[in-house]
């Protein structure tokens, strides 16, 4: 894992890509790419990571805890549409729940 987060870490500088899908860790380049990102992957994962409703927000959840593999406690911006859902697609969000989840698994008694 410490090597594919090098390698992200490097292709960040390099491209300035500022989103990320927690599912496959695909490097995306704004807002509306990553709708589309969700709508051409198709698998149930990206489907849910692809909602942008408010009332579908547990659904959405559901998906982001799975994608990340921790159950974490999100809470949406004000706001609608897509834009109250990507930050939670922020690069340094998705690798922060990445690491914490492999550190979580590396411990002794996990």
């Amino acid at each position: 894992m410490d090597r594919e987060f090098a390698i992200l870490r490097e292709s960040l500088l390099v491209t300035g890509y500022d989103y990320m899908c927690p599912e496959c860790l695909m490097l995306l380049k704004n807002v509306p790419a990553i709708g589309s990102h969700c709508r051409d992957k198709g698998d149930d994962t990206h489907r849910g990571l692809g909602l942008t409703k408010r009332k579908d927000f547990p659904e959405f959840l559901q998906c982001y805890q799975k994608a990340v593999g921790w159950n974490v406690l999100l809470k949406l911006k004000d706001g609608r549409g897509r834009n109250t859902f990507a930050p939670l697609f922020l690069v340094n969000e998705v690798l922060l729940w990445k690491i914490f989840v492999e550190s979580k698994a590396q411990e002794p008694n996990a």
